[in-house]
């Protein structure tokens, strides 16, 4: 105490450095290190190894496979990654620079994201294996390029592989499986019956933990939905296939997702947890007969359904004037809806506007997004705060014209007056260069609009909004007051 106190008075202060703090502490400073760094600092001395090898720093790390020299470093040093990244330029170069790490690195990965040709489809499942044993891997998004029936009949079984490996990985929480195939994926169903006889021959199937799943091989949902069926929350199905909504009503914990039209949707209503749906409509005339169906779920599922997203392939606009008219609910209940997405022809603005005043708790609104439609601006002019008391955020893109122009101009600020506190979202890839627009040249008040999303409301940026953050990599936010 005596010679702290002689330190204060001389002002003499022991140096500190890297060398004098806690290991804990320089954890926390080398989480900040990007991979190919900490493979460096690690070469400092003894300790500062451990350190950077340590997994606490490495499990928030994520490795593109497009520099194969670091993605080899890591495979072989560091004892995990949150996500390891695969595209399908740099795989034939991975699998062979790292086909021999691949089967024996002990580098733990969360995350597998891979894309590649249909004959690699083995060694993709080498790889899922591989990091499913060492018992981290929870999320695996695989896009398989298969371009011809001819690929997948001399492939299928290597397709198989993954198949199967993927069914029987335990642990894992989400599954996105897709193909690039056209519309008609009929065959990827041939020969499919060795991979559910040996299923069905399993005598314990791995421990149900998937909650996500996305995948476009229609016939193994039935054998992903009988063994998840007590954790699956969120599912994407691509295709429909016979007995696909029923199936789906025996998942308790359903509650996201995205499905085209189909027989028996009424089945969902089985399904108690499902508060948010997607739907994919192809007005054809295998579809058509499901389509009373269809509307009949909207309307008995209005009462607790939050989110709703309609998708419409076809410019049948009658068809969809009537689909959108069924989010509201019938006429005795209160819609639940907080949230809706509708993307068609110009001709569902109209039924649109005149449901709105039976959708109370509607937070979000988005119209025709990235493509645009006649009648947006009418369709705005219609709205104000008694027949959207609760809209905080509305994504939508003007008719026709400049996006920067139609964001400055006098009908977006009188909205924005009518509706205090909205927040009005755009977003669209610019096909024309920014200075040959006649506006955007004699009023440079942004740094840049293009691939941006433009966010204007009645307050800026800073100010606390519960709507919540617009989910974009770059937004210029506009403030009109």
């Amino acid at each position: 105490m005596a010679s702290l106190r002689q330190d204060l008075i001389t002002g003499y202060c022991s140096p500190v450095g890297f060398a004098t703090l806690p290991d804990e502490v320089l954890l926390k400073v080398l989480a900040f290190l990007s991979p190919r760094q900490l493979l460096l600092v690690r070469r400092v001395c003894r300790q500062w190894r451990d350190l950077a090898l340590d997994p606490w720093v490495w499990e928030c790390q994520d490795v593109c496979a497009s520099d194969l020299q670091l993605a080899a470093s890591v495979l072989r040093l560091a004892p995990c990654l949150r996500r390891l990244s695969v595209g399908e330029e740099e795989w034939n170069k991975f699998s062979s620079v790292c086909g021999v790490l691949l089967a024996t690195s002990s580098c733990a990965v969360r995350k597998l994201d891979m894309t590649f040709l249909v004959f690699d489809a083995t060694i993709a499942a080498l790889l899922v294996a591989k990091q499913g044993s060492l018992g981290r891997l929870e999320e695996v998004k695989v896009e398989v390029q298969v371009f011809t029936q001819e690929e997948y009949t001399v492939y299928n079984s290597r397709l198989h592989d993954l198949s199967q490996q993927l069914l029987y990985t335990k642990g894992l929480k989400k599954v996105e499986l897709m193909t690039t195939l056209g519309a008609d994926k009929s065959y990827l169903a041939v020969e499919a019956a060795p991979l559910l006889n040996a299923a069905q021959r399993l005598e314990a199937p791995p421990p149900a933990s998937l909650r996500g799943l996305t995948i476009q091989l229609v016939y193994l949902l039935p054998l992903f939905f009988e063994w998840h069926a007590t954790t699956l929350e969120v599912v994407q199905l691509c295709d429909a296939f016979p007995g696909a909504a029923s199936l789906l009503a025996t998942l308790p914990r359903l509650r996201d997702l995205t499905c085209p039209v189909m027989p028996d949707l009424l089945a969902l209503l089985r399904c108690p947890a499902l508060k948010s749906l997607e739907l994919i409509i192809r007005v054809r005339e295998d579809t058509r007969p499901h389509l009373a169906e269809t509307r009949a779920l909207l309307l008995a599922a209005a009462p607790r359904l939050e989110e709703v997203t309609l998708v419409f392939v076809d410019d049948d606009a009658e068809e969809a004037a009537d689909l959108v008219s069924c989010v509201a609910g019938v006429e005795s209940t209160i819609a639940a809806l907080k949230s809706l997405t509708v993307d068609g022809p110009a001709g569902v603005l109209r039924p649109l506007a005149s449901t709105l005043h039976r959708l109370p708790n509607l937070v979000k609104l988005q119209i025709g997004e990235p493509t645009r439609l006649q009648g947006t601006d009418a369709f705005l002019e219609a709205l104000d705060r008694q027949a959207v008391p609760k809209l905080k955020e509305l994504r939508a893109l003007p008719s026709e014209g400049c996006m920067h122009e139609w964001a400055h101009s006098e009908q977006v600020r009188s909205l924005l007056k009518r509706c205090p506190g909205l927040r009005l979202a755009m977003h669209e890839h610019w096909e024309e260069p920014k200075d040959e627009c006649a506006y955007c040249a004699e009023h440079v008040c942004h740094s840049c609009l293009r691939l941006c999303t433009v966010v204007v409301s009645s307050h800026s940026a800073d100010v606390d909004c519960d709507v919540g953050p617009v989910t974009s990599k770059g937004c210029i936010y506009i403030c009109v007051e």
